[in-house]
């Protein structure tokens, strides 16, 4: 994964890929695990045999397992997220969004996956929409998406934005993905680069790496901060009875450990103006959210409105 280019498609795919799902800042980690479209491994029949490996685990590993759900169980419950409006989260974190960043403007939907928001771009008034991702099944499906609607004129879909002609853009969206991206530098720089002087970079991510659910383990195991509590060998090795996609590290399970100080620094070296940020913070504690330090532990979600100067 070093690779620049596999780097940046695996960033692409991070929005349904590595997280697979939305985030609703109300809830505890935003319901993004790190695992969707993972089964979770048989369980074994042999008593002894789980004994015995039990014991060789060290103790944080016993005690993590301890605390988690059982791997028979369904994953811990965290999302009332509504699909049908793939938008819902950055209209209400962003304010006048529909208005003011989309309708009338071109715009570029980073890690569009399947489509379905790019399409919900161009019905809110979008004059054009470029979906970028790398994952061809899912432009296949997308693709087939805008031909049923009559809309193939109007939405583009590519695997790289070096496959973009025209002008720059108005937008560039990007929900869900930030915290996971291998090289989120190089990403949001490639952003920056896709839009006008003038033009914005909208995104909307979390939880950030130090928030109680920051490792997106919520979905084995409920206890807060476990990921700073626990060792990440443990950590990642309870997950195996959850998941089997044989990650055994965090950047393997597309963790980039993004804190909120970072996320502000990177948007200082691109050379974007933070034009709008809301932090919701845990139990809405809008103060939290302005303390530095404190606020890597209670930040949740953070929404930006990032502004390309004026040449």
């Amino acid at each position: 994964m070093s690779e620049t280019t596999r780097d940046q498609g695996k960033s692409l795919l991070a929005l349904r890929g590595a997280a697979g799902d939305a985030y609703d800042p109300s809830l505890p980690n935003g319901k993004h695990d790190g695992s969707a479209g993972q089964e979770t491994p048989p369980s074994s029949n042999d008593g002894s045999e789980q004994g015995a490996s039990w014991m060789s685990e060290s103790f944080s590993t016993r005690l993590l397992r301890m605390i988690s759900r059982s791997p028979d169980a369904d994953d811990n419950p965290n999302d009332p997220w509504d699909p049908t409006d793939p938008l819902q989260l950055v209209k209400d974190e962003v304010p006048g969004f529909l208005a003011e960043y989309v309708r009338g403007k071109r715009v570029v939907d980073f890690g569009c996956n399947t489509g379905d928001q790019s399409l919900t771009l161009l019905n809110e008034g979008a004059t054009e929409v470029v979906g970028i991702d790398i994952n061809e099944a899912a432009l296949s499906d997308a693709r087939a998406l805008i031909e049923r609607e009559g809309v193939a004129d109007k939405i583009q879909f590519v695997t790289h934005p070096d496959q973009i002609e025209g002008e720059p853009f108005d937008l560039v969206l990007s929900q869900n993905a930030f915290e996971h991206f291998d090289d989120a530098k190089a990403v949001l720089q490639q952003m920056r680069d896709m839009i006008k002087p003038g033009g914005h970079v909208v995104l909307s991510f979390g939880p950030p790496w130090r928030a109680p659910y920051g490792s997106h383990m919520y979905f084995f195991c409920r206890l807060p901060y476990s990921h700073l509590l626990f060792p990440e060998k443990a950590v990642m090795t309870v997950r195996q009875s959850y998941r089997n996609d044989g990650y055994r590290t965090y950047a393997e399970a597309g963790l980039n450990k993004m804190l909120v100080k970072q996320f502000e620094s990177l948007v200082r070296e691109c050379g974007l103006e933070l034009q709008h940020r809301k932090y919701t913070s845990v139990l809405n504690l809008p103060l939290i959210g302005s303390i530095p330090g404190v606020r890597e532990f209670f930040v949740n979600h953070i929404s930006a409105v990032l502004r390309r100067p004026e040449a």
